[in-house]
């Protein structure tokens, strides 16, 4: 059986897997035990393809 790469996936078919990391960062499911400064660049990194798929990130709603 050949898996398909995470990375292979249109854009929009992925949306399900940014919005779970995206609650894990706002502390859902016992949030994550990092140091704030690597908090911050995984939020922009997640940020990042919030943005491809035209929307803004949860902690960015206006």
């Amino acid at each position: 059986m050949s898996v398909t790469p995470f990375k292979d996936f249109p854009l929009a078919d992925r949306t399900h897997a940014w919005n779970g990391a995206a609650a894990v960062m706002q502390g859902s499911r016992g949030g994550v035990d990092l140091p704030a400064a690597d908090i911050t660049r995984a939020k922009n990194h997640l940020a990042k393809y919030y943005k491809k798929m035209g929307d803004d990130a949860p902690w960015e709603a206006r």
